[in-house]
Parts: C-alpha cells; sequence; structure tokens
C-alpha cells in the first residue's frame, strides 16, 4: 500500500463499506460538497452532490461533470437528485475498492479537496437514529453548528 494519503484513506473506506449495516450512512464532507453512502437491504447507494440552486447553492462546471460521468456515476434524472452510484449486497472488498477510488477521486478531482486532512465524516444508522465510530477512516468526524 502506498504512502500516498488518498490512497490510504481509499483503502480505509473500502474496508468500512464492506462492513456497513442495513440503514448505515456514511458521509464525507468535504466543506460545502459530499459524497455518502447508504447501505440498504439489497445493496450500497452512493451519491455525489450535483447542481443545486437552493441554500446553499453548489455550481459544478461542465468539465467535472464529465469527469462524474468518466468516473462512472450516473447523472441526477430531476433537479433536486444528485449523481447515484450501486453496489449489490453484498459487495467484494474489489468492488468496494472501487466504489471507495469513485467517491475519492470524486472528492478530491471534481470537488477540488486539497488534502484528505478537508475531509469530514458522519456515520449513523437511519433507523435506529445513532451515531457509529468511522474513526478507522482517519478523519475527523463532521461538527455540527
Amino acid at each position: 500500500m502506498s504512502g500516498d494519503p488518498w490512497e490510504l484513506l481509499a483503502e480505509r473506506l473500502a474496508l468500512i463499506l464492506t462492513r456497513l449495516e442495513v440503514d448505515d450512512f456514511l458521509i464525507l464532507h468535504a466543506g460545502e460538497y459530499y459524497v455518502q453512502c447508504y447501505q440498504e437491504p439489497a445493496g450500497l447507494y452512493a451519491e455525489a452532490l450535483a447542481n443545486r440552486p437552493q441554500y446553499p447553492p453548489v455550481r459544478i462546471g461542465a468539465d467535472a461533470e464529465q469527469r462524474l460521468l468518466d468516473l462512472g456515476w450516473q447523472p441526477p434524472i430531476n433537479a433536486d437528485e444528485n449523481w447515484t452510484a450501486r453496489l449489490a449486497f453484498p459487495a467484494s472488498h474489489r468492488q468496494a475498492r472501487q466504489l471507495a477510488d469513485r467517491l475519492i477521486a470524486t472528492l478530491r478531482d471534481v470537488y477540488q479537496t486539497k488534502a484528505t486532512t478537508d475531509v469530514r465524516y458522519e456515520a449513523s444508522n437511519a433507523v435506529a437514529g445513532t451515531s457509529w465510530n468511522a474513526d478507522a477512516l482517519g478523519l475527523l468526524p463532521q461538527t455540527v453548528v
């Protein structure tokens, strides 16, 4: 494994993605941008933030949208939707690593996140309403203001 912080984060993320429980959310925040995963009973659903007019407004340029397509994201169908991807359950480590690489490339290349230290995580279970610890990512948790 390389000493590159983005590669280390992708490997740690892949491991966590294979261990999510049903209804677990994992959101990686980078400023006003984010990518997120939700473990459904039949698979893992992932999203990358798309253009949005509401507060705070986010505008992703044409080059960035092309990069999202190149990374394998499915474009939003409606104006209030994000870019999406899915993995069947259970996902292999290889599949989880491919999704982790996509999530990390989105943060780094599309949303122009400069360093892994600029990324924060939020981890919770939607049904239980409880947070869970994703410190294994090597990131700080997102603070709510």
